[in-house]
């Protein structure tokens, strides 16, 4: 899962219009910032196998500090803390709660597409996956339907403001992610993991910047 992960971002802004999109859009790829800074200093490992799946090469083999069942919560608590004590306005249990939440989505999320490598407590032991990533049509029709119904939540609460951005950019905005979703697995395999994680932290990065931008030009309604 990597688009469709944003899906959780639009739903959980439906929540609380004072919530800003740019920590959501961040959080929900927190757990994904961390393991990708954990393997290039050999925290957490992971292999690049050509064909592992149709959707990607990579095969998951240790990451309990960051994609454990266990993690993600302790993750979702820290992360959740931090932006309740930054955005004062929404209240510590709010923010908690909220942000938080996108946090822990990272994981519900990638139980349904990772093969079974998502750890429950620690590795080794149990781990869940049902392997949606073993089909290459299933996965862009998961990862869409989740972006479109949250993006229809999203787009309900708020109203066009002024400029080109303001009219047209949340269309646009959504339209890239559908094309990025399309396009993701069927990207060339990255061939060290230094290669990966830049790419994937200055994706990360940019598409929260992007969807800051474009919620920043749009006018809520009660």
């Amino acid at each position: 899962m990597f688009v469709g992960h944003y899906s959780a971002s639009f739903a959980l802004k439906r929540l609380d219009a004072r919530v800003p999109i740019f920590p959501l859009l961040i959080g929900v790829q927190f757990m994904d910032f961390l393991f990708m800074v954990f393997i290039l200093f050999g925290v957490e490992r992971m292999e690049i196998v050509p064909g592992f799946t149709e959707v990607n090469a990579f095969v998951l083999s240790y990451m309990p500090y960051s994609h454990s069942l266990v993690a993600a919560l302790f993750w979702s608590v820290v992360y959740g803390a931090a932006c309740a004590l930054l955005i004062r306005h929404l209240g510590l249990a709010r923010g908690i709660l909220i942000c938080g939440a996108a946090v822990l989505s990272h994981y519900v999320l990638d139980v349904l597409v990772h093969t079974p490598d998502m750890p429950l407590i620690w590795d080794p032991g149990t781990k869940l996956g049902l392997g949606i990533w073993k089909s290459r049509i299933a996965t862009i029709a998961v990862e869409t339907l989740f972006l479109a119904a949250a993006w229809f939540a999203y787009i309900r609460m708020s109203k066009p403001g002024p400029g080109a951005v303001g009219k047209y950019g949340a269309s646009v905005f959504f339209g890239f992610l559908v094309l990025l979703t399309i396009a993701t697995p069927f990207m060339p395999v990255p061939k060290t993991l230094i290669e990966l994680s830049s790419q994937a932290l200055a994706g990360y990065v940019i598409i929260a910047l992007l969807g800051r931008w474009v919620d920043s030009r749009r006018i809520y309604v009660d």
